[in-house]
């Protein structure tokens, strides 16, 4: 078993206490009721400071052996179903962690799925989703993982946790310890590559962006970041074609229309920026980033009342 679904002799004894006896779904059931109401009583929470995950994603052990001062243990989807695996193997239960497929994609951090446990009987697959409260759930819409592919997960979210923390030297290596297990994932070299751009190694985020794009060309996300890569080697072709094509994917995404604009910027090609960052703005009037860029481009270009509204409005 690996070391994230490694039981302790306590929780040995709790799985114990719960028996093998009864189906699978009755065994499931009393342990997922000991998780949630009973002895252990897990709560949700996907807070990422230094407080709450000092050594980032929880193993199973962890969420088992930090209890918070009113008795409460906290822990996010992937850390709950590495607890619920743990002890309910040493039930006898045939588990495995699953993702739910409808929840993969692409946000602002690029956090990718959400992750439950499945259960087997003679009747095939069940959900069993802690976060939600779902128990015994038809599995359509979910896939089981391999326990590498789910520690991989767990190491790619300790490395976004170390990331929000700013611990860069540590989310470089939580996130290579991901892709160790699994390399064809895009999320994995996309989130190493940002780790790269964020501690200024340019190149090598160019490389990990530059396989993400290649496992998931359609995502602006990704080929966002590797134009600020490319930008950020002297790459300025590349990084405006790389941005035109992000563009392409995703018309609405103010970022791309702001860094089209710094492009221009850093071109002396005034007019065109102005264009961009009024279009980033247009579709995102909170964008302060790009309100301040055109707010100073304007007042450079001799149009100070103009830019100075726009920067006003950044109070």
């Amino acid at each position: 078993m690996h070391e994230a679904l490694d039981l302790s002799p306590e929780m040995a004894a709790l799985a114990d206490s719960l028996g093998t006896h009864g189906t699978p779904r009755e065994r499931a059931r009393r342990l997922y009721l000991a998780i949630l109401d009973d002895a252990l009583k897990v709560g949700y929470n996907e807070e990422m400071t230094a407080d709450w995950r000092p050594n980032g994603c929880k193993s199973a052990r962890a969420v088992f052996e930090e209890i918070g001062p009113a008795g409460e243990r906290f822990a996010m989807c992937i850390e709950s179903t590495m607890l619920f695996l743990a002890l309910g193997r040493r039930m006898g239960l045939d588990t495995v962690g699953m993702r739910q497929e409808k929840s993969l994609g692409e946000t602002a951090d690029f956090v990718v799925a959400h992750m439950v446990a499945g259960v087997y009987d003679e009747d095939g697959w069940h959900v069993v989703d802690l976060t939600n409260r779902r128990f015994w759930k038809d599995p359509a819409g979910h896939e089981p993982l391999i326990d590498d592919m789910l520690l991989a997960y767990a190491h790619n979210n300790t490395g976004l946790i170390f990331r929000a923390q700013g611990r860069l030297y540590d989310a470089e290596k939580a996130v290579s310890a991901a892709l160790a297990r699994e390399h064809s994932h895009a999320a994995f070299w996309y989130n190493r590559g940002c780790v790269h751009l964020a501690s200024g190694d340019a190149r090598s985020a160019r490389h990990d962006l530059t396989r993400a794009a290649r496992l998931m060309p359609h995502s602006a996300h990704i080929l966002t970041n590797l134009a600020v890569a490319h930008n950020a080697l002297g790459r300025r072709a590349s990084a405006r074609s790389t941005l035109y094509a992000a563009r392409e994917v995703a018309p609405g995404d103010a970022r791309i229309r702001f860094n089209l604009g710094v492009l221009a910027y850093e071109d002396a090609r005034y007019e065109e920026a102005e264009v961009h960052w009024r279009d980033a703005l247009a579709l995102e009037p909170a964008y302060a980033q790009a309100r301040r860029s055109l707010g100073h481009l304007l007042r450079a270009l001799g149009r100070s009342d103009e830019g100075l509204r726009l920067l006003a409005g950044l109070a």
